[in-house]
């Protein structure tokens, strides 16, 4: 096609310019049909069934060796659409709901380290088992093996309890090691609706320095008592242990402490 003598120059510049896009065409459709050539689209029938056998058992793919944590990471992109986590206020409890791929949803409940005891969502319910332990004239090995085949676990990231984590939270809480309280088979010097500290404990499922503390304020009546079989002056010499006084009228414990206003 003639072209005017005054667009001659833009005449070539755009054929030059439509040349290099053909050749980049052709370039991209080589490119993409060797792409195509080595990365099929297309399972084979063996990689499909590997693929089906895997699938069988997510735990065991989850856990192989040949697994990276960048496989996991799309594994779980996969198979969850929401996770949601909810702190029991200032507690080890956290509660996760997973909402996974097809509207299924599971919860779950799990344990967060912490700093201090009085943060776990079980403390009292842990200290009143010590007690109870203790009151039974269980060394701190036996109470540290119940406690774990309990499900009990120390603060922090200590995933047991051990001897020496015991002693050291028992002296935090005041209580001297090796000076177990008397226990219920020791009754001689009680009298009617009095109970040794340690089982009044146990029985209410409190902490025996909460009672101490309710004694010290006057909430509940308590009086020592003398060593028993111990010989010595006309006055015995009390120890630490104390009596304390209670109804057996109580619609819920079954008991009730008797409390001074």
């Amino acid at each position: 096609t003639a072209v005017d003598p005054e667009y001659r120059l833009v005449a070539r510049e755009l054929e030059r310019r439509w040349d290099e896009s053909l050749r980049a065409d052709e370039q991209l459709q080589a490119d993409y049909a060797r792409f195509q050539r080595d990365c099929p689209t297309q399972l084979s029938s063996q990689e499909s069934e590997q693929i089906c056998a895997l699938s069988q058992d997510l735990p065991a793919l989850w856990r192989a060796d040949t697994t990276t944590p960048e496989d996991r990471q799309t594994v779980v992109r996969l198979l969850l659409e929401q996770v949601t986590v909810t702190i029991e206020g200032n507690t080890d409890r956290v509660d996760v709901e997973l909402r996974w791929a097809g509207g299924f949803v599971s919860r779950h409940t799990l344990s967060r380290p912490v700093q201090t005891y009085e943060q776990l969502s079980n403390y009292d319910e842990l200290v009143a088992r010590i007690d109870a332990l203790r009151a039974q004239r269980k060394t701190l090995s036996e109470i540290a093996e119940t406690l774990n085949a309990e499900g009990f676990h120390p603060p922090k990231r200590s995933r047991q309890f051990t001897p020496a984590i015991l002693s050291r939270f028992l002296r935090e809480r005041g209580v001297r090691i090796g000076q177990l309280p008397r226990s219920v088979s020791d009754n001689g010097h009680l009298e009617a609706d009095e109970w040794w500290l340690a089982d009044l404990a146990a029985k209410l499922a409190m902490p025996i320095a909460r009672l101490h503390r309710w004694q010290r304020v006057g909430w509940v009546t308590s009086h020592k008592v003398a060593e028993a079989g111990v010989a010595g002056p006309s006055t015995p010499t009390p120890t630490s242990c104390f009596a304390f006084a209670v109804s057996a009228t109580n619609h819920a414990a079954g008991l009730s402490l008797t409390r001074r206003n």
